[in-house]
């Protein structure tokens, strides 16, 4: 939930192929063909089909050529102390409630640069029965997706216990809601009265090793649901979620040096993966705190990444959770709580301020992600997720 990673991709003309994978020519074609590596199949375990990139499959991480794009810090959300609330979840959360948010909530753009938006609870979703196992652990998810066809909901939810936040060995699940269908009922994703009445639409997977859960997104290009189990330094693992059970059956572990992974994950409309870090030690052109960026690809065909050579001094907020991607505007979004920032996809590497817009938002509520509906073709098809209680609110 705290800290996320950033990946993207950028359509420009291609300049070739490298075994069977295409490259735009944002990269250096000679680069890539050292760090572009092949992963190895290595068996199985625990039903999941593993495999292994050798070597580091980073490049580019120099200050040579670096800039950093100054932007204004007073957009930059602070972090935040203890997180607020919807209008209805407390007393929803009280012993004896119907256990129903029934007021929606709003999260208004308090400052910005650029275009300005603000959200509205769209979708309340559904906590558990209490007779379910689960009912504990529904109420705090992580991360979300749509489907390629924006028929499903994809949502990730962790489990509590004493297992850390960051282990790779935190459980969790991943509920499919049909998306489609709760939508064309007009039924507002509640809990306990309403439950049966859509509790067919809801689809529980089973527990496994999700990690943090935060890392998690779909390949638009290849319909590949993507989860960061671990992003330890020499030794990251991502997971391939199954979208009919829900259960990851493909796993890839790969290095990128000394370098561990940025927490938030996002793909553009290519098939571009997308990551960022808040740099710790400043370099020469890069203060501390500026954000910088690394995209590539992910697959068993084919993993690399590559630092992009513009950073963002700023970052949204104090505590960065995420990043989105919009296919109708190509634009790049990083999520911080209370903060959003947002770039053109195609400007990455000549990135200048008017690229970038900035929005910090009003209260204190928890941002856990941005996604954004495939089937809507309006500028404003975002909707962020966020929890106590959990809900999808509509960008406007």
């Amino acid at each position: 939930m705290k800290e996320r990673l950033m990946f993207w991709g950028i359509a420009t003309a291609m300049l070739g192929t490298i075994g069977g994978m295409s490259f735009n020519n944002s990269f250096n074609q000679g680069e890539l063909v050292a760090h572009a590596a092949k992963a190895k199949y290595t068996g199985k375990s625990g039903g999941i089909k593993q495999y292994k990139v050798s070597g580091n499959v980073l490049s580019g991480v120099t200050s040579k050529g670096f800039k950093t794009v100054n932007v204004s810090k007073k957009y930059m959300a602070g972090k935040v102390g203890k997180y607020d609330s919807g209008s209805s979840y407390a007393s929803w959360m009280k012993p004896g409630a119907d256990h129903i948010q029934t007021t929606a909530n709003v999260i208004k753009s308090s400052a910005h640069k650029g275009a300005a938006y603000s959200f509205k609870t769209a979708a309340f979703l559904p906590l558990l029965p209490k007779s379910s196992p689960l009912y504990d652990y529904i109420r705090t998810p992580q991360a979300a997706a749509f489907s390629k066809n924006g028929k499903e909901l994809f949502v990730v939810y962790t489990k509590g216990g004493t297992t850390s936040d960051w282990s790779k060995n935190k459980q969790g699940f991943v509920v499919k809601y049909d998306w489609s269908k709760i939508k064309n009922k007009g039924i507002d994703l509640r809990s306990t009265s309403t439950y049966n009445s859509i509790k067919k639409y809801i689809h529980i997977g089973p527990t496994f090793a999700t990690g943090h859960g935060q890392q998690f997104a779909l390949n638009p290009k290849t319909n590949e649901l993507w989860l960061t189990r671990d992003r330890t330094a020499g030794k990251i693992l991502m997971q391939r979620i199954n979208q009919s059970s829900l259960k990851p059956d493909q796993a890839i572990t790969f290095s990128m040096g000394k370098q561990q992974m940025g927490a938030q994950l996002t793909f553009d409309k290519n098939g571009y993966a997308y990551w960022s870090n808040v740099t710790a030690k400043a370099w020469s052109n890069c203060p501390k705190g500026t954000m910088k960026f690394y995209r590539g690809k992910i697959g068993t065909g084919s993993t690399y990444f590559k630092m992009v050579k513009r950073g963002i001094r700023y970052a949204p907020g104090a505590t960065v959770q995420s990043m989105g991607y919009n296919p109708v505007k190509n634009r790049v979004y990083v999520v911080a709580d209370n903060g959003i920032t947002s770039i053109a996809a195609n400007k990455f590497d000549k990135l200048s301020a008017k690229d970038i817009d900035q929005n910090k938002f009003s209260g204190s509520r928890e941002f856990e992600g941005l996604i954004f509906d495939p089937t809507n073709k309006s500028a404003k098809n975002g909707y962020l997720l966020s929890n106590r209680g959990p809900e999808l609110l509509k960008m406007y």
